[in-house]
Protein backbone atom coordinates (compact mmCIF):
# COMPACT_ATOMS: atom_id res chain seq x y z
CA UNK A 1 0.00 0.00 0.00
CA UNK A 2 1.53 3.39 -1.24
CA UNK A 3 1.75 7.04 0.50
CA UNK A 4 -0.97 8.88 -0.85
CA UNK A 5 0.88 11.96 -0.67
CA UNK A 6 4.31 11.84 0.16
CA UNK A 7 7.12 10.70 -2.45
CA UNK A 8 8.02 7.26 -3.54
CA UNK A 9 10.76 6.00 -1.36
CA UNK A 10 13.99 4.12 -3.13
CA UNK A 11 14.47 2.25 0.09
CA UNK A 12 11.94 -0.60 0.33
CA UNK A 13 10.75 -0.88 4.32
CA UNK A 14 10.92 -4.58 4.32
CA UNK A 15 14.55 -4.87 3.09
CA UNK A 16 16.21 -4.99 6.39
CA UNK A 17 15.24 -7.17 9.29
CA UNK A 18 13.02 -5.56 11.50
CA UNK A 19 13.06 -5.77 15.55
CA UNK A 20 10.80 -7.51 18.03
CA UNK A 21 8.62 -6.24 20.44
CA UNK A 22 10.75 -7.31 23.17
CA UNK A 23 13.94 -6.03 22.06
CA UNK A 24 14.80 -2.57 23.10
CA UNK A 25 14.61 0.29 21.09
CA UNK A 26 17.82 1.84 18.96
CA UNK A 27 20.94 3.24 21.04
CA UNK A 28 21.38 5.94 18.42
CA UNK A 29 17.87 7.45 18.79
CA UNK A 30 18.60 11.40 20.67
CA UNK A 31 15.91 13.26 22.46
CA UNK A 32 15.40 17.42 22.87
CA UNK A 33 17.28 18.81 25.24
CA UNK A 34 15.31 20.06 28.10
CA UNK A 35 15.00 23.81 28.41
CA UNK A 36 17.04 25.85 30.88
CA UNK A 37 13.66 27.09 33.05
CA UNK A 38 9.95 25.81 33.04
CA UNK A 39 7.11 28.01 34.02
CA UNK A 40 7.66 30.97 36.34
CA UNK A 41 5.47 31.44 39.57
CA UNK A 42 2.89 28.79 40.73
CA UNK A 43 -0.55 30.11 39.58
CA UNK A 44 -3.86 29.08 40.96
CA UNK A 45 -6.78 28.01 38.80
CA UNK A 46 -10.45 29.30 38.85
CA UNK A 47 -12.17 32.32 39.42
CA UNK A 48 -10.35 34.77 41.79
CA UNK A 49 -10.41 38.42 42.64
CA UNK A 50 -7.01 38.49 41.69
CA UNK A 51 -7.40 38.12 38.29
CA UNK A 52 -6.11 40.46 35.54
CA UNK A 53 -9.78 40.46 33.99
CA UNK A 54 -12.57 40.04 36.66
CA UNK A 55 -15.84 39.36 35.31
CA UNK A 56 -18.67 41.31 37.15
CA UNK A 57 -21.45 39.03 39.17
CA UNK A 58 -24.13 40.50 36.28
CA UNK A 59 -21.41 39.03 33.63
CA UNK A 60 -21.26 35.72 35.13
CA UNK A 61 -25.10 35.41 35.62
CA UNK A 62 -25.34 36.01 31.83
CA UNK A 63 -22.84 33.58 31.34
CA UNK A 64 -25.00 31.28 33.34
CA UNK A 65 -28.01 32.01 31.60
CA UNK A 66 -26.58 31.69 27.84
CA UNK A 67 -25.25 28.37 28.81
CA UNK A 68 -28.93 27.18 30.72
CA UNK A 69 -30.50 28.41 27.21
CA UNK A 70 -28.09 26.19 25.32
CA UNK A 71 -28.33 23.24 27.42
CA UNK A 72 -32.02 23.54 27.63
CA UNK A 73 -31.83 23.47 23.41
CA UNK A 74 -29.94 20.96 22.71
CA UNK A 75 -31.94 18.94 25.50
CA UNK A 76 -34.96 19.77 22.95
CA UNK A 77 -32.73 19.00 19.95
CA UNK A 78 -32.18 15.18 21.31
CA UNK A 79 -35.86 14.48 22.62
CA UNK A 80 -36.48 14.64 18.65
CA UNK A 81 -33.99 11.58 17.89
CA UNK A 82 -30.72 11.86 16.41
CA UNK A 83 -30.12 14.02 13.82
CA UNK A 84 -28.79 12.06 10.31
CA UNK A 85 -25.13 12.79 9.71
CA UNK A 86 -24.11 14.66 6.72
CA UNK A 87 -20.88 13.66 6.52
CA UNK A 88 -21.29 9.69 6.58
CA UNK A 89 -21.83 8.50 3.24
Amino acid sequence: MGNLCGKESSQDNFSQPGRTLSAPPPSNTTTAPLPKKIGGPPRTLGGSSASKSPQTTAQQEDARKKAAEAAEVGRKLRAYGPTPNPWKI
